[in-house]
């Protein structure tokens, strides 16, 4: 990763890869929403177990969880909830979530541990996903990492509001989960920013995860040749049978962030073989209006609809999009 920085006084920061100490303050409290009883036992006499400083709230079920959130007099850190419940599936919660509390992590969990539902649980948004097979060695540690990424951005923000030029570049695997830390980084980035409201970091957040996801899956993988050739599911299904069919090699993902005082780009490049951006376009734009198409074609649609210009290069590897400052009034 390279980085550079610019003070407002014109004077470098360099990297700011400084060591900050721990806020403390009030014990973290985790709410964990999950219909199976024995399920919520185990989760919760684990965490408990593993961080007995934290206060550990459940819920049987979503619309019960929903109404912890809103109700409870605590503000709740980080939401752990299952996939797959009665009343309401994890897509319906994290969208809720996301529409109500925009800035409260969720972290999922499932019966099911397979590139599917990691790709799923990404695409919802979710900061982090832990197979419930795994919950004994890994939810704890991945609600660790969401407390520490909160504390260092409350410490940043005051920092980060000082900043008037920025640039860093991000080259990763082509893995699943770094793209989820690197969606995570971004959100967090256009957070400290404090220049875009929660509705545009919301939406940025997305369309970033949006690219990101299409260059591993399109270009990366190469299991949609063309953009909106089959919905997500199904070639979500084709990159997992082929990654763990053979060596798919290292494909690297590039992603540069460029913020200034005007705006902010994102450029996303992947070296797979591109597509053709008119005629892909050009297919989005003719079934705009067909309900029966899934979510063929709307990553596109989203980011061109968050961003105030989007360009690609002429293979079509690759991705830019700018979206203006927010109006402060």
């Amino acid at each position: 990763m390279f980085e550079h920085w610019q003070r407002e006084d014109g004077c470098d920061w360099g990297i700011p890869e400084v060591g900050v100490s721990k806020v403390t303050g009030r014990r973290a409290t985790i709410l964990l929403i999950d219909d199976s009883a024995t399920e919520r036992t185990r989760a919760v006499g684990l965490m408990q177990r593993q961080r007995p400083t934290w206060d550990v709230l459940s819920a049987a079920g979503a619309r019960e969880g929903l109404t912890q959130i809103v109700s409870n007099p605590i503000e709740i850190d980080v939401v752990v909830c299952d996939m797959v419940m009665p009343d309401m599936d994890g897509r319906e919660l994290l969208a809720e979530i996301s529409r109500t509390h925009p800035n409260l992590p969720v972290i999922v969990i499932s019966a099911q541990g397979n590139d599917q539902i990691a790709a799923q649980s990404l695409e919802m948004g979710a900061v982090n996903y832990v197979p419930k097979r795994s919950l004994a060695e890994g939810l704890v540690p991945a609600i660790d990492e969401v407390l520490k990424s909160q504390k260092e951005l409350a410490l940043s923000q005051d920092v980060m509001r000082h900043v008037v030029s920025n640039r860093a570049v991000f080259v990763i695997e082509s893995s699943l989960e770094q793209i989820r830390s690197l969606v995570n980084l971004t959100r967090t980035r256009l957070v400290s920013l404090n220049r875009f409201n929660s509705e545009s970091v919301q939406s940025l957040t997305a369309a970033v995860r949006e690219s990101l996801l299409n260059a591993y899956y399109h270009g990366c993988m190469q299991v949609n040749e063309v953009p909106m050739q089959h919905a997500r599911d199904t070639y979500v299904q084709l990159a997992e049978e082929r990654r763990n069919g053979s060596d798919p090699g290292n494909h690297p993902i590039e992603l540069e962030i460029q913020f200034d005082h005007r705006g902010i780009t994102f450029r996303i490049r992947d070296n797979g073989p591109g597509f053709d951006v008119d005629q892909t376009l050009e297919q989005i734009n003719a079934t705009a209006s067909d309900v029966d198409r899934t979510d063929r074609g709307t990553g596109l649609q989203l980011i061109h609809s968050v961003s105030n210009r989007v360009e690609f290069n002429s293979a079509g590897n690759e991705i830019s999009f700018t979206r203006l400052m927010d109006d402060p009034g």
